[in-house]
């Protein structure tokens, strides 16, 4: 069996403080984003372990918070069915937004998620950018795990689990009902979380891992399907990044003043938003 976990921040358990994830921000010093990444770091290792342990043979880990970075080598789980890899890379000669992901993947899991920007009563929610606002598809308004999981079904890979706080999972249930979800911690407000210790924030993970592994196998998940053509529209605070959305052929402002593009390919979801903001997707053929 083979899996693809892709690994954001925000959501990892015992991971109770803004400061110790957006590392970026003056408030965050260095021994705050040194615990954020140790929690980080024994998350995964867990469930590695977890997955290895269960039937799993080849395993992809992708840490994708702020484009990656984020996971300290020497300190990662050391195994030859393991694959450590950054968010954006070459594979099979292509550059690939999650290179590793494709038709032979069995299950994608997004771990360590947050909730959609605007989302009351929850911490630290945005929607793939800071700068993006009420990201829709089709008039659905998606977050990150959304945005994420379309390109996973492009290549028709079940989305299987998603991990974070209770306000991120309850999105999870309500766009993904058939996936099953981890919750470890509870958001506070917008800057602060509270919940159980790591270590039970970490068996929580590992007894929902065991039983999406088991669904796997009997084959009780499906991708996240939104329907094509897909209509993307969107809020761009940022004009520089606006201007560049809009340069692209296939964008337009409606009526309210949103972009928005229709896309043919759950490819193409990235392709649009990604290639006009920096992030140079080649979407496979």
């Amino acid at each position: 069996m083979k899996l693809f976990m892709l690994w954001d921040m925000e959501g990892v358990s015992g991971l109770f403080r803004r400061e110790q994830t957006w590392h970026w921000e003056e408030r965050s010093t260095d021994e705050d984003y040194k615990e954020g990444r140790e929690l980080l770091v024994a998350d995964i290792n867990a469930a590695s372990i977890t997955a290895l342990e269960n039937g799993v043979d080849d395993l992809i880990i992708c840490d994708t918070h702020g484009g990656g970075g984020n996971i300290i080598m020497d300190q990662m789980l050391k195994d030859d069915r393991i694959t450590y890899v950054n968010p954006r890379g070459e594979y099979n000669g292509k550059f690939q937004w999650m290179p590793g992901l494709d038709e032979k993947v069995d299950g994608f899991l997004t771990m360590g998620h947050h909730s959609m920007y605007g989302t009351p009563n929850s911490f630290l929610p945005h929607s793939n950018f800071l700068t993006w606002r009420h990201v829709k598809f089709n008039g659905v308004e998606v977050g990150e795990m959304a945005i994420e999981s379309t390109f996973a079904a492009y290549w028709g890979v079940p989305y299987v689990m998603a991990q974070g706080d209770n306000v991120a999972m309850a999105e999870a249930k309500r766009l993904f009902p058939w996936i099953v979800t981890a919750e470890v911690k509870q958001s506070v407000d917008y800057d602060r979380c509270k919940g159980p210790s790591p270590e039970e924030g970490r068996a929580i993970t590992k007894d929902k891992l065991i039983e999406t592994i088991a669904k796997i196998e009997k084959n009780e998940f499906k991708p996240y399907e939104p329907g094509l053509p897909l209509t993307i529209t969107m809020d761009i605070e940022d004009q520089a990044m606006l201007k560049k959305l809009t340069a692209d052929p296939r964008s337009s402002v409606n009526s309210e003043g949103l972009v928005e593009a229709t896309v043919n390919s759950y490819a193409d979801v990235l392709a649009w938003t990604g290639s006009n903001v920096g992030i140079n997707i080649d979407p496979p053929n």
